[in-house]
Protein backbone atom coordinates (compact mmCIF):
# COMPACT_ATOMS: atom_id res chain seq x y z
CA UNK A 1 0.00 0.00 0.00
CA UNK A 2 1.52 2.88 -1.55
CA UNK A 3 0.69 6.76 -0.01
CA UNK A 4 -0.64 5.38 3.29
CA UNK A 5 -1.77 8.06 5.78
CA UNK A 6 0.22 7.97 9.39
CA UNK A 7 -0.98 9.54 12.31
CA UNK A 8 1.51 9.42 14.51
CA UNK A 9 1.43 10.57 18.33
CA UNK A 10 4.91 11.76 19.79
CA UNK A 11 5.31 14.27 22.36
CA UNK A 12 8.97 14.70 21.60
CA UNK A 13 9.10 15.74 17.83
CA UNK A 14 12.77 15.84 17.28
CA UNK A 15 12.87 12.44 18.30
CA UNK A 16 10.94 10.54 15.30
CA UNK A 17 12.65 12.28 12.77
CA UNK A 18 14.26 8.90 11.49
CA UNK A 19 11.16 6.99 12.29
CA UNK A 20 9.23 9.62 10.03
CA UNK A 21 11.97 9.79 7.58
CA UNK A 22 11.99 6.01 6.98
CA UNK A 23 8.26 5.86 6.89
CA UNK A 24 8.11 8.36 3.92
CA UNK A 25 10.82 6.41 2.45
CA UNK A 26 8.22 4.01 1.96
CA UNK A 27 5.20 6.17 0.97
CA UNK A 28 3.71 6.60 3.87
CA UNK A 29 2.34 10.12 4.70
CA UNK A 30 3.01 10.88 7.92
CA UNK A 31 1.18 13.56 10.14
CA UNK A 32 2.79 14.31 13.41
CA UNK A 33 1.37 15.44 16.58
CA UNK A 34 1.94 16.05 20.17
CA UNK A 35 -0.90 15.19 22.56
CA UNK A 36 -3.70 12.89 23.00
CA UNK A 37 -6.53 15.51 22.08
CA UNK A 38 -4.46 16.93 19.03
CA UNK A 39 -4.67 13.51 17.95
CA UNK A 40 -8.21 13.11 18.04
CA UNK A 41 -9.34 16.40 16.26
CA UNK A 42 -6.59 15.56 13.22
CA UNK A 43 -8.10 12.33 13.43
CA UNK A 44 -11.64 12.77 13.15
CA UNK A 45 -11.56 15.88 11.00
CA UNK A 46 -9.74 13.44 8.16
CA UNK A 47 -12.15 10.85 8.60
CA UNK A 48 -14.95 12.43 7.10
CA UNK A 49 -12.85 13.37 4.07
CA UNK A 50 -11.95 11.75 1.11
CA UNK A 51 -8.28 11.35 2.65
CA UNK A 52 -8.37 9.52 6.29
CA UNK A 53 -5.76 7.98 7.78
CA UNK A 54 -4.76 4.68 7.47
CA UNK A 55 -3.51 3.82 10.48
CA UNK A 56 -2.87 5.70 13.88
CA UNK A 57 0.63 5.29 15.62
CA UNK A 58 1.24 5.97 19.83
CA UNK A 59 4.95 6.65 19.80
CA UNK A 60 6.06 8.84 22.87
CA UNK A 61 3.27 10.03 25.31
CA UNK A 62 3.02 11.98 28.76
CA UNK A 63 -0.06 10.26 30.61
CA UNK A 64 -0.81 6.98 30.08
CA UNK A 65 -4.58 8.67 30.89
CA UNK A 66 -4.37 10.08 27.75
CA UNK A 67 -3.60 6.92 25.55
CA UNK A 68 -6.60 5.24 27.36
CA UNK A 69 -8.67 8.31 26.38
CA UNK A 70 -7.74 8.29 22.66
CA UNK A 71 -8.43 4.19 22.50
CA UNK A 72 -11.74 4.67 24.86
CA UNK A 73 -12.73 7.26 22.34
CA UNK A 74 -11.92 5.53 18.89
CA UNK A 75 -13.85 2.29 20.40
CA UNK A 76 -17.24 4.21 22.06
CA UNK A 77 -17.07 6.05 17.69
CA UNK A 78 -16.57 2.61 16.48
CA UNK A 79 -13.20 3.49 14.71
CA UNK A 80 -11.94 0.61 12.55
CA UNK A 81 -8.76 2.08 12.08
CA UNK A 82 -5.20 0.47 13.04
CA UNK A 83 -3.42 1.57 15.92
CA UNK A 84 0.25 0.62 16.75
CA UNK A 85 1.00 1.60 20.37
CA UNK A 86 4.86 1.31 20.90
CA UNK A 87 6.15 0.17 23.69
CA UNK A 88 7.85 2.21 26.67
CA UNK A 89 9.07 1.60 29.92
CA UNK A 90 6.85 3.91 31.37
CA UNK A 91 3.64 1.96 29.63
CA UNK A 92 2.09 0.17 33.27
CA UNK A 93 2.21 -3.56 32.90
CA UNK A 94 -1.44 -4.36 32.89
CA UNK A 95 -2.46 -2.38 30.40
CA UNK A 96 -3.96 -4.18 27.66
CA UNK A 97 -4.12 -2.49 24.32
CA UNK A 98 -5.78 -5.59 22.57
CA UNK A 99 -8.88 -4.53 24.98
CA UNK A 100 -8.65 -1.41 23.28
CA UNK A 101 -8.26 -3.12 19.55
CA UNK A 102 -4.87 -2.11 19.16
CA UNK A 103 -1.55 -4.23 19.09
CA UNK A 104 1.86 -3.16 20.40
CA UNK A 105 5.68 -2.95 19.06
CA UNK A 106 9.08 -2.71 20.73
CA UNK A 107 10.54 0.89 19.32
CA UNK A 108 13.54 -0.79 17.09
CA UNK A 109 10.31 -2.78 15.11
CA UNK A 110 8.21 0.49 14.95
CA UNK A 111 8.80 0.81 10.86
CA UNK A 112 8.75 -3.11 10.49
CA UNK A 113 5.39 -3.59 12.44
CA UNK A 114 3.67 -0.64 10.67
CA UNK A 115 4.88 -1.72 7.59
CA UNK A 116 3.19 -5.29 7.90
CA UNK A 117 0.45 -3.44 9.23
CA UNK A 118 -0.23 -1.85 6.02
CA UNK A 119 1.12 -4.29 3.83
CA UNK A 120 3.72 -1.38 2.87
CA UNK A 121 6.59 -2.61 0.01
CA UNK A 122 9.51 -3.87 2.50
CA UNK A 123 12.15 -3.58 0.05
CA UNK A 124 13.50 -1.03 2.65
CA UNK A 125 13.52 -3.23 5.11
Amino acid sequence: MSDARVLMLDWCTDACRETVFLLRLRGCQVTVVRDGHEMLNWFFSQMSSDIPFDALVVNRFQRIEEVEEIFETLRMRGVQTPVLLVEREDLPRNFDIEQWGGRTCHPRDLVGSLTGFLQLDPVLQ
